[in-house]
């Protein structure tokens, strides 16, 4: 009895494999990439950098524990031109994640924005394991925080969040004025019109308003806050 188990279990491992996501999407994994980099740079000419080396850190997915790639180490040799005369950078390269069992994951990377944010894509180009198959296309936005005096530079990438699409969750603040007597301050949102034909509609809203010696600070989390100068405007009675 024991025999037959066995080779049935055996029947269906060579008939349908490794259980692997149905589609792309089921490997579009959403969460943050610390880095350090570490490299060589160039100067061009006086204000243009072009940078080689390699940035690595460890992933952590949103989802936490058990979800793909969590705490996955990631090894990135790249590219980083600087541009600071035209505040211009764009950066490119790849990556290999390799987790905890040592399977390993593939993925190829391009990004272009000022010298401090550059949003990208990167897409899967294969996999060990239980990766292997992977494929599918995705969003990042790369953040530098940190240049050292070393040559060194820390930084971050979101994966496939928001903001990779220009949004924000950083607090912006709408009012900072003395509140005048029997003054009524509001605020609204309002839609507007791109020149390509879009229309932006106003996000959900969340905010705190404080008042300190007769100044009034009223603080709001926008999912647009980087458009958020053709999305607002204040009214004072």
């Amino acid at each position: 009895m024991k025999r037959r188990l066995l080779a049935a279990a055996a029947v269906v491992a060579m008939t349908f494999g490794p259980m692997l996501p149905a589609h792309a999407d089921d490997w579009k994994v959403t969460g943050e990439f610390g880095w350090f980099g570490v490299g060589k740079a160039q100067e061009i000419e006086k204000g243009h950098v072009y940078w080689v080396g390699e940035f690595s850190g460890t992933f952590f997915n949103d989802k936490g524990p058990g979800s793909l790639f969590h705490r996955a180490g990631v090894k990135c040799p790249a590219f980083n031109d600087v541009d600071l005369n035209n505040k211009k950078g764009k950066a490119g390269g790849y990556c290999v994640i390799t987790d905890t069992d040592g399977d390993q994951a593939y993925l190829s990377w391009r990004s272009e924005g000022d010298t401090v944010t550059g949003p990208g894509t990167f897409d899967y180009t294969g996999g060990t394991g239980k990766y292997k198959g992977i494929s599918g296309a995705n969003t990042f936005v790369g953040v530098g925080q940190v240049n050292w005096k070393d040559g060194t530079t820390t930084g971050y990438s979101t994966w496939n969040r928001s903001e990779a699409t220009g949004s924000s969750t950083a607090p912006t603040t709408l009012v900072d004025r003395p509140l005048l007597s029997g003054a009524v301050l509001a605020w609204k949102l309002v839609m507007r019109k791109l020149p390509d034909g879009t229309t932006l509609v106003p996000p959900a809203v969340l905010g705190a308003s404080t008042t300190h010696s007769g100044l009034t600070n009223l603080n709001v989390f926008l999912a647009h806050a980087r458009r958020q100068a053709g999305l607002l405007h204040q009214d004072i009675h």
